[in-house]
């Protein structure tokens, strides 16, 4: 955003993040379990799903039934890659909130003034010095 190179806008980001306070913020933010634990899951009833597709059909390549551990396990893997990758983008929303929050928190006070209002109430630490702003 501002032409530096990667690592010295990683260290400017970190040492905004840590200035701020927002470091207490991210420590306590559960996103990236929660988007893991429903990938997990989805995964998991694909895998399902394909269990009961070879055990009802009754394939002809797996009469002997040597391809049902590798279709299930095939099927766990792609289904877990793919919500993943869906899901990347709310884990980075989540972060972008957070960046944006360290770097210019009276932008969060004028378009989302109770979002705002739940980060000042839980971390004031993060928000000291901004004033919400009163929309007329």
């Amino acid at each position: 955003m501002y032409g530096k190179a990667f690592v010295p806008a990683a260290k400017d980001t970190w040492t905004l993040i840590k200035d701020r306070g927002v470091d207490a913020l991210i420590n306590d933010c559960l996103i990236g379990n929660v988007l893991q634990m429903g990938a997990f899951l989805c995964a998991a009833v694909v895998a399902l799903v394909a269990w009961l597709y070879i055990t009802i059909t009754k394939p002809e390549y797996n009469t002997t039934g040597s391809y049902t551990a590798p279709i299930i396990i095939a099927a766990f893997v792609l289904a877990m890659s793919m919500f993943m990758v869906l899901l990347k983008s709310i884990d980075s929303g989540a972060a972008t909130t957070f960046v944006c929050l360290a770097e210019d928190p009276e932008a969060m006070a004028r378009n989302n003034p109770q979002l705002f209002a739940m980060v000042r109430e839980t971390y004031p630490q993060v928000v000291r010095g901004v004033h919400a702003v009163e929309r007329f």
